[in-house]
């Protein structure tokens, strides 16, 4: 019985730490196996297709035009922090005065045991002007966002959702934005907490029956 006992200690150690917590999170401070795009002088990438990022590795591409991949500073655009890198999800087709670019659709799948989840992510507008998204998880209904607030201000968005298996969460630009994509930073997912407390109780009940049939 006293192997159960450490066992459940070590198990709710486990849980309760943030660190073990995450089940995926970029701040797109680095990249891997970048399709399409051209690639800039400080390692930005206009027009990407498609690369992998994230702890654990996810792919994130563009189902339907392109996006962009961002170090702060490039062409004025600034990241989360005025630091590192971020995402501009209108893209660079047609970039330049008055271009026209597909709608945009960036996406990434996470395969996520059955329970609840919550994500978050940073966003902002971007340099040339207001622009909105819409984010899906699962092909569920849309979250709608107008970006229209000053370029230094950036907002967290937190969604809680359940998962069955794979997930797939997708950041939607109309068309009408023209080159001017959103801004995106600092994505993670992690258990809802309300699931974390459910886990800890019976941990706990584990902890105590074997303290109860050890004192026997």
């Amino acid at each position: 019985m006293r192997k159960l006992t450490v066992l459940s200690t070590l198990v709710f150690g486990a849980v309760a730490s943030p660190a073990f917590a995450v089940v995926y999170s970029t701040d797109f401070s680095s990249i891997a196996s970048p399709s399409g795009g051209a690639l800039q002088g400080d390692g930005s990438i206009w027009g990407v297709g498609s690369f992998s990022t994230g702890t654990p590795a996810a792919i994130w591409s563009a189902s339907v035009g392109n996006f962009d991949y961002l170090k702060d500073g490039n062409s004025g655009y600034r990241c989360a922090g005025n630091s590192g890198h971020c995402i501009e999800l209108g893209g660079s087709t047609g970039f330049g005065a008055g271009g026209n670019t597909p709608p945009s659709t960036v996406s990434f799948s996470l395969n996520l045991a059955p329970g609840s989840y919550a994500i978050s992510f940073d966003y902002n507008r971007q340099l040339h002007g207001p622009s909105g998204f819409d984010f899906t998880i699962g092909g569920g209904p849309a979250t709608m966002f107008t970006v229209s607030g000053p370029l230094d201000q950036w907002l967290t968005h937190t969604q809680l959702f359940t998962a069955t298996g794979p997930v797939t969460f997708s950041f939607i630009t109309s068309a009408l934005n023209q080159n001017v994509g959103s801004l995106i930073d600092n994505v993670t997912v992690v258990p809802e907490p309300g699931q974390w407390a459910l886990m800890l109780a019976g941990l706990g009940v584990v902890g105590l029956v074997a303290k109860r049939r050890q004192a026997k």
